[in-house]
Order: C-alpha cells, then structure tokens, then sequence
C-alpha cells in the first residue's frame, strides 16, 4: 500500500452559482449557519455568510452562470443574475425586434435584434467593472457592484417597441404624451423583471433605483440620489450611459454590431473595444472631487473614431432615405391601426385580460410584452374592420412602392449666418469670410443661460435656423402651393441631423457674454497620462489633435420633403415640386444635398433622347486635319513634340 493518505469525496450534492465575476462551488447549505468556509470552496466567504445568516434562499435555487456564443466577442459568459433575467417575457421580446428598424429595408443583413445588442453591452460592462475592479482596488467596487452595472447593461433596451426609435413617435402621435419614451417605459420594467427573478435573493440590499440610474445615467448638475451608497461610486452611472462625454458600453457595442452587419467586417471601420477598456481608469476631473471615468491619452485617435464612425453609419444607415421614408410608411400603418376595430388581447397590469388598442398597450407593461415586429405580419392577416388602409400602406410597402421623393434634400446651415451675404460664419470670426462684413448682429435663438466662474450671467445662443422644426417646414411648404391637387396630410418633411461628438459653447468675437453652441468630439472627454499624474485628470483641446483627424464640420441638417398620395398623380407632384423648391431657395444659406444615389425628379429625364435639343454637329472625316493628333496636344507638349 502506498504511504499517502487518500482523500475520499463526500457523497454530499455540490452547487454551483455565479456571484460576481467567479464561479462559486460550495457544498449544499446545511442549517449550521457556522459551517466554515475556505477559499477553495468560495472566493467571497463573507458575502457567502452574510447571506445565510440573513436567512436568504439556498444557492441551489438560485440560477447558474451561462455561456453564451455572440457573433461579435466570441463567448460571453454571464452570472445567474443575468440569466435569470434573460428567461423572463419582458426581456424575450426583444428577440423579435430588430435593432435597426427600417434600415432592413435598405441592408438586407440588417436583421439583428436588440437581444442581441443587449447581451454584447452586458458583456462589455462586466469587462470594464472587473477591469476597474482589478487595477482600482481603492474604489472598493464588490460583487453587488459589479452585478448591478451588468444588469444595467443587460435590460437598458427593455422598454424599446416594435421597430425600435420609430415606435416612439407613434405613440406620442396617438396618445397625445410628448414625454413618452423607451426609457420610461424600460424603468417601469426593469421593476417588474426585479420583482419577479427575486433580486434581494441574488444580491442582498440591492436597489432597483440604482439599477434604472445606471440605465439613464446621471447629469453633472444632478444630485446623488442613493444614502445607501458613497457618492464615489458616481463613477458607475457612467458605464453604460454617460450624459457627459456620450462614450459608454451602449455605443460600443452597437456602433460594432451595426457596422458589421450591415457593411460588412472589412469595410466597417470599426474600433478596439479591448484597447478602450484596457485604457479606462477613474480619477478626478479639473472642477470636481468625485471621480470620473477617464481614457489614458495614447486612445484619443481612438476615440475620435468612434464619434467619426458613428456619424458615417448615420449618414450611411440610420438616416438613410429609404430607411426614413419605410419607418413613416409603418408608422402611417399603424396610426391607420390604431383608429381600427383593431385590437391586443392580452394580461394588463392588474392581472385581467382584456383588450387593448396600439396605443392603450404601449402605456401599459402587461400588454406591452406582446408587442414584437410581427404586429405587421398580424395587421395583414387580421380581419378586424377598418385596417383598410392600413393594408394599402404594407402591400406598397411589400413592393416597395415608397413615398415619392420631392426635389432634392436641402442641406440647412448650422453654423452662424452672415446678415449681409448669408454665409456660413464661424463663432470666433469678427468678419464674414466671403463679404468682408462684419459679424457682430448675427442673428441667433437662445439656447440655455449659465453663470460663468466671475458670477456673471451669460448666454449660450444658436443660429436661428437650427430652431426649424419639421411641422415649420411643413407648414411653409403647404402654403406655397398653388392650387387644391395637394392634400394637406399627403405632405411628408423629416429632417435628418447628424451630429459628430458633444455639444459645448465657444465665445463669440464681438460680446464677452454671450457663446454659440457648436460640437467638439473629445471636448467633455477626461483624459489621464500614466507617466504623470494618475489621480488626476484633464481636457484636451482639439488644437492639441491632428487636424487631419477632424473633420471641417461637425453638425449637419438635410431637409427631405416626400409625397403621400397616388404616384401617378402628376398634378400634384408637380405643385407640390413647386412648392418646396420655392421654400428651399428662400431659406438662407441652404444649398442642394449631394449624394451617391439621388433620387430623380419625376419630372427630370434620365438621359437624353434623339430628337431633344439642337442638332449635334456632323464632323467631316474626310478632312485630313481631323486625323492630326498634335492638334489634341497642350501648347506646352505641342513644342516639345515639334522640336523633336
């Protein structure tokens, strides 16, 4: 026999739960609350006790850790806290809404859902918490910590509809509440999901209010809501959604996932999300003594791409013309719909099932969950009265018989005007460029007052037309045209805006007291140099940056106008033509958008036709000096020729 002393196994059932960023396995609890804990056994005995001597359920109740394989980071495994979450109705849902809404019109391979993006922004959150957690230990961020920023991640999409953005607009059109939106409906859920997964049995203490702040983030100027937590760990409420530089999880991941699904890995552009997270430390700002999240500054260049990258899928996806004019047309769809025998039968929130219409479910998180983009695929087949036109809409739809474009887009200036050439200006400069006058009455709308550092009230302002709204727009259009062949409700403008980075203001040349509003991408972003001053952080002006990674703009406007009604109405496509370009030339400054595939006029030939024009002139071959070739020489290359 040998020597050795062999261990035998108990025969007792083993567990395993996910708590933090660990995988802890532990003998089932027994009702000795003293049972002594090793290392081995759990890499945090203390919160281990602390949860049986509360009386807490046992561990092999609660769910396990799941690994999951996402077509972007490869395996993302999540804790039982998340997984939990993800097997409720509220949170599968979202596996039947795409995250692009109607740019799946535009790039068939736009069919990823917001399932998805949810999983990748939880992950992504979990590395940037353990990341902190690891090279920061002075934050003292714990498992509930932890737990609480990746369900944030985790259920920041909940509250989203059908089609994504475009269900919000719908919903204030119908009901009437301009204060509708995802994110109030996302915190009514995010408590209901708590509730029903047992949230104190994962995380003791925790609660659910830190998790919605988490969600939506918080403001410089807002105060700290929560007694039961330091005010140091602000820092947390900018992870997922951060109000003041606009770099968080939710933008990584979907500028990522959209990118490569719609143009493709090779030609996405897109950026490293392990580089960021790897350069992410908190310090404190050069105005406060809380900490915040800062980037080493070698990831500026970095940065600055992610802001570039997502105007370029603005410009490209997001607010493509026919994604624009598709997500309208479901949208008219289900406006038609909603004043229908249309109707959802469904569990309300006070547990009766009754009937609900579009905009009676989209207020209420019972009958919301049944809310998925089938609806379209629903309104086709059903045979409730009065969906006529809503079938009319889809079957164009269907056939892609969009709403008729109008003219061309009309890029709006977004930079001060010059009062007497109407040039685009810019805050700083004390003369217009292209007239030689002088900048000081500039007209402006204001946009916000604030008290700068001597006590003194100033103003921050914007260049009028920045205030055009798109029912102005519409307005204006209408009341020029000539004529009664246009329906009133057959007119459709939008307006698309592009923005590249944060906002922030500049002075103006001529008053001390009042800024315009312009954007900057890395001007609210807090930078830190590890050879220097770690504690510490700072702002890096854009002079400082290569000027070949800015661009010369950072705010675009495009002003699009569409036809409602019957295309083959030229009566009224050709007033209603009439009438916008009438209006676009009598904006100042505006000029005609270009583009890669612009939409002909319908009244515009495509090429020219024989008979069209003046005769074209007949060349004479027989004249030998056609066939000279020096004669189609420059003068300079002609010398030289002849001398040789």
């Amino acid at each position: 026999m040998s020597g050795r002393r062999r261990t035998t196994q108990s025969s007792a059932p083993r567990c395993t739960q996910s708590f933090g960023d660990s995988s802890i396995e532990s003998p089932t609890p027994t009702n000795d609350d003293r049972q002594p804990l090793s290392q081995t056994d759990n890499r945090t005995p203390v919160v281990e006790r602390r949860r049986r001597l509360s009386g807490a359920a046992p561990l092999h109740n609660l769910r396990k850790p799941k690994t999951i394989h996402d077509r972007v980071y490869g395996a993302v495994t999540l804790p039982g806290v998340l997984v939990a979450a993800m097997d409720t109705s509220e949170f599968q849902r979202l596996d039947k809404i795409r995250q692009l809404g109607g740019s799946s019109f535009v790039f068939p391979s736009a069919t990823h859902t917001r399932k998805e993006h949810s999983v990748g922004t939880a992950h992504l959150a979990l590395l940037v918490v353990r990341h902190l957690r690891n090279t920061q230990p002075e934050l003292a961020i714990d498992d509930s910590d932890e737990l609480c920023v990746g369900l944030a991640a985790l259920l920041h999409d909940v509250g989203h509809g059908p089609y994504s953005h475009m269900w919000e607009p719908f919903v204030r059109r119908c009901t009437g509440d301009q204060n509708y939106s995802h994110e109030g409906m996302g915190a009514r859920l995010v408590r209901r999901i708590c509730t029903q997964i047992k949230l104190e049995e994962y995380i003791p203490g925790v609660k659910v209010e830190f998790i919605c702040a988490c969600i939506e983030g918080l403001a410089d100027d807002a105060d700290w809501p929560f007694s039961h937590l330091s005010e140091d760990k602000r820092f947390l409420c900018d992870i997922v959604s951060n109000k003041r530089s606009g770099l968080d999880v939710d933008k990584w991941d979907y500028l990522n996932r959209d990118s490569v699904s719609t143009l493709g890995e090779s030609s996405s552009g897109g950026f490293d999300v392990t580089r960021l997270v790897s350069a992410i430390r908190v310090v404190k700002g050069p105005q406060r003594c809380v900490g915040e999240v800062a980037f080493e500054e070698k990831v500026a260049l970095d940065l600055n791409r992610i802001f570039k990258l997502r105007s370029e899928m603005h410009q490209m996806v997001y607010q493509h013309r026919v994604a624009i004019v598709a997500e309208a047309m479901i949208t008219d769809a289900f406006l038609a719909a909603h004043d229908s025998a249309f109707r959802i039968t469904a569990t309300g929130e006070d547990g009766t099932c009754r009937e609900f219409t579009l905009g009676e479910a989209a207020s209420d998180c019972g009958a919301f969950t049944q809310l998925r983009d089938g609806l379209l695929e629903t309104l086709q087949t059903s045979s409730a009265s009065g969906l006529e036109r809503t079938r009319r809409i889809l079957e164009r739809l269907n056939r892609r018989e969009f709403y008729q474009e109008v003219g061309r887009g009309a890029i709006l200036p977004t930079k001060p005007l010059c009062n007497e050439c109407s040039s685009e200006t810019e805050p700083r400069d004390r003369y217009c460029s292209a007239c030689g006058a002088s900048t000081e009455s500039r007209r402006w709308d204001l946009a916000r007052r604030f008290v700068n550092g001597e006590g003194r009230e100033c103003s921050v302002v914007k260049p009028q037309l920045l205030s055009l709204s798109k029912e102005d727009c519409r307005r204006a259009i209408l009341d020029r045209v000539e004529g009664d062949s246009v329906e009133e409700d057959d007119v459709l403008v939008g307006i698309t805006d592009i923005k590249y980075g944060w906002g922030y203001h500049v002075p103006d040349a001529h008053h001390d007291r009042l800024s315009w509003a312009v954007r900057d991408p890395l001007a609210h972003v807090l930078f830190f140099n590890p050879k220097d001053d770690v504690e510490r952080g700072y702002l890096i002006p854009s002079g400082k940056l290569s000027q070949l990674a800015l661009p010369k703009s950072t705010h675009e406007r495009v002003l699009y106008c569409y036809y409602r009604g019957d295309p083959s109405n030229t009566a009224a496509l050709r007033a209603l033509t009439e009438a916008y370009e009438k209006y676009t030339k009598s904006l100042p400054g505006a000029c005609a958008a270009g583009r890669s595939n612009p939409t002909p006029s319908p009244f515009s030939r495509k090429r020219r036709m024989s008979g069209d024009g003046p005769p074209l002139p007949v060349i004479d071959r027989s004249d030998p000096r056609m066939l000279d070739m020096d004669d189609c020489l420059p003068p300079a290359k002609r010398y030289r020729a002849n001398a040789r």
